[in-house]
């Protein structure tokens, strides 16, 4: 957003407005086509993967309109894993660990804590906690999470993993008014070792943060698209 602004400006500043204003509103929405094309059952369609990756948005999205985003609660939603018990010699790269109920938790606020941090830092956007024609409603979630974390890592033997945390990265977008949807992007996202198991508790702030500011990234790019 930022750039089209200093580009906007350093137009009239050389007296030449009118065809910058055509530079500046080239870039817009581009959807997948041919066997690429795709509708999901709530009405977005499929972007084009290298303008936004994993979007989603309405044929008609218009986000001109919009300042102030209000963050609903963010989630986490864990894959069904039976208990295992592992150790380094069992270990495999395709092995993955129920998460406890205490470091579920954990990282559910760990997650929403990063995502209202990533997303306070937009410009553009101010966050709000009431509705308003202004307003969009961003939620943020990661679906089907899976751990490749022994469930107690120092009793287990383990000393480092190949993977540690999986799951697909969701942001929604919808008008707080209608709460009709507007756009969506998802992708999933693996964070690759092999890591110490005693940096794991380092590890999955920074990338939690990561995780928060590709989301953030999601809305941006919209944003710069739909305006």
């Amino acid at each position: 957003m930022a750039t089209k602004f200093f580009r906007a400006a350093a137009c009239v500043f050389l007296g030449v407005s009118l065809a910058c204003v055509s530079t500046v509103s080239e870039a817009q929405l581009s959807f997948a086509t041919g066997d690429d094309a795709e509708i999901s059952d709530d009405g977005l369609h499929r972007l084009e993967s290298d303008q936004v990756p994993g979007g989603w948005a309405k044929p008609d999205l218009d986000l001109s309109g919009y300042s102030r985003l209000y963050f609903l609660p963010a989630g986490v939603a864990f894959r069904d894993v039976a208990e295992a018990r592992a150790n380094v010699f069992n270990s495999r790269s395709d092995e993955i660990y129920a998460v406890s109920e205490t470091r579920q938790a954990q990282l559910r606020d760990l997650f929403a804590e990063s995502l209202h941090e990533a997303i306070g830092d937009l410009e553009g956007f101010t966050l709000t906690t009431e509705v308003g024609r202004d307003v969009l409603l961003v939620r943020g979630t990661l679906l089907d999470f899976i751990s490749a974390v022994p469930p107690d890592s120092s009793s287990s033997g383990a000393v480092s993993v190949r993977w540690v945390y999986e799951a697909a990265l969701v942001i929604e977008l919808r008008d707080s008014m209608s709460d009709e949807i507007l756009a969506r992007t998802m992708e999933r996202q693996r964070a690759d070792g092999p890591v110490q198991v005693n940096n794991i508790p380092a590890l999955t702030s920074r990338l939690f943060s990561n995780w928060a500011r590709r989301l953030a990234r999601g809305i941006d790019s919209l944003s710069d698209l739909a305006r």
